[in-house]
Parts: C-alpha cells; sequence; structure tokens
C-alpha cells in the first residue's frame, strides 16, 4: 500500500501545481488543492468511461479503484493521526 499512497500523494501533488499555475497571479482566490484533489479522486473511484479517464488524467494516477479508495482512507486517517502531545499531525 505504501507505493500506491506515494503513487496518489505525487498525483494529488501535480495536480495541485498545475492548478497554481493556471490561477490569475493577482487573483486573491483562496482553496485546498488537498480538498480539491480528494474530491476528484473520490469522484474517480464512481466514475466510468471518458470521464473515469479524464479524472486519472487530471490528477495523473494510475490506479485501480479499489487503490485509490483505500488510499484516500489511508491518507485521511494518517492526516487526522493525533501525536502524543496532543496535536494533530496534518
Amino acid at each position: 500500500m505504501a507505493v500506491q499512497l506515494s503513487e496518489l500523494t505525487s498525483g494529488f501533488n501535480s495536480f495541485a501545481l498545475k492548478l497554481y499555475q493556471e490561477l490569475p497571479k493577482k487573483d486573491k482566490s483562496f482553496f485546498s488543492p488537498l480538498s480539491l484533489s480528494m474530491a476528484l479522486a473520490a469522484l474517480l473511484v464512481g466514475a466510468k468511461g471518458k470521464t473515469a479517464r479524464e479524472l486519472a488524467e487530471a490528477l495523473e494516477v494510475d490506479l485501480s479503484k479499489e487503490s485509490i479508495q483505500e488510499g484516500i482512507s489511508r491518507l485521511m486517517s494518517d492526516m487526522m493521526c493525533r501525536r502524543g502531545d496532543g496535536h494533530y499531525r496534518i
């Protein structure tokens, strides 16, 4: 699973960088690239045909839908992991 999680997060990072490049430089918009990536990945799990191919291409992932779903779950679990000092690691 570690390799698949690495591939998933690498794709999310590439998507975020491409998205930032497309935004106007003086735009004052705020968004969470991770939230967008997670939402698109969740859509990808349920998508078929052309839509699934386009989402996979945008997110730069070449994983089975089951692996994507497991990766999303693992990523969320890892991000919400509470450390011993009472703080959350993000």
